[in-house]
């Protein structure tokens, strides 16, 4: 329960940041070609030095120092677990991932286009990847990456 998805890329535990995912997708004609997944876990650092407003580490968290080759083997089985578990019954597989949303109950965003500032939950997230917000005003806006910032 404390480890959340942040939409786009993110993921949280205790609202603080322990793991980034970059994706590249190469397009052939109207469907992907390939990706690219690099993932990035904060593991055993205790201190940081980067810009980033909210980081944490596993050591961090439990005070254990973890072997590294060992994270490594249970996030490619993890991974490789929810690859089946996604090909055999997407629709599930989608929902858990919106039930695993960091602030899908509601939180403060930013317009980075606009500047407007809204309070928003999250409803969905589209196949493409842009989010579905419902505002307070009952409005349902939809937004690409980087097209909406957290205020934390």
């Amino acid at each position: 329960d404390r480890v959340k998805i942040k939409w786009s890329n993110d993921i949280y535990v205790d609202n603080r940041k322990i793991c980034g995912i970059l994706i590249e997708n190469s397009i052939t004609g109207d469907r992907i070609g390939r990706s690219i997944a690099g993932i990035g876990i904060n593991v055993n650092q205790e201190e940081f030095h980067s810009d980033a407003p909210n980081p944490v580490s596993l050591r961090n968290i439990t005070g254990i120092e973890y072997n590294l080759d060992e994270v490594l083997n249970l996030v490619i089985d993890s991974i490789l677990s929810r690859l089946d578990e996604g090909i055999a019954d997407p629709a599930s597989l989608h929902r858990a991932y919106i039930e695993s949303l960091w602030g899908k109950e509601g939180r403060t965003y930013r317009d980075t286009a606009t500047g407007e500032i809204f309070s928003a939950i999250i409803e969905d997230v589209a196949p493409i990847g842009h989010i579905h917000l419902r505002d307070t005003s009952g409005r349902l806006r939809i937004h690409a990456f980087k097209e909406i910032a957290v205020i934390l």
